[in-house]
């Protein structure tokens, strides 16, 4: 009889003895936590403040959007905000001579939010705007979720939107 050949479960360096967990119980216990995160999360909700505020700032973005497609292309361009009267629903930007939409647009203003203020923003080939005729005026919208507002406010100078989250 060989006493010198090392036993199979035989615990130490060299040995092939497993210890510690197997691969099911690994995966037993990694389903179970997956189960229990899907459960015992909750629904994440954007507070009131922070829904106006982002949508203000997407506004902003596409006023400022407008005003550079209307000074690449040299013609007019218009952000106009539908149905009128206010609360708008949608918007959309528009080349005024082609009478063509941008494409992804028209925008829809999301739930739970309301939209009122100036309802056409035009930006002429020179980057100013807003204008109503041959007038240029500062244009404004307020955006409301709840108790929480946010200000877009356009100067007709230079065309710069800003946003205001009071």
């Amino acid at each position: 009889m060989n006493t010198s050949r090392a036993s199979r479960f035989r615990e130490g360096p060299g040995s092939l003895f497993l210890s510690g967990y197997v691969f099911p119980e690994i995966l037993a216990v990694v389903g179970i936590l997956a189960i229990l995160i899907l459960v015992a999360m909750p629904k994440l909700e954007l507070p009131e403040t922070l829904n106006a505020a982002t949508f203000a700032r997407q506004v902003a973005v596409d006023l400022r959007l407008t005003q550079q497609l209307a000074i690449a292309r040299r013609v007019n361009y218009t952000l106009e905000f539908s149905p009128n009267p206010a609360p708008y629903k949608s918007y959309t930007i528009r080349n005024e001579a082609a009478v063509v939409e941008e494409p992804d647009f028209p925008k829809l203003v999301p739930g739970g939010l309301s939209v009122s203020g100036r309802r056409v923003f035009t930006f002429t080939s020179g980057g100013w705007g807003p204008y109503e005729g041959n007038v240029g005026s500062d244009g404004a919208l307020t955006i409301a979720a709840g108790s929480s507002t946010a200000t877009v406010t356009v100067y007709w100078y230079n065309g710069r939107a800003q946003v205001t989250v009071p």
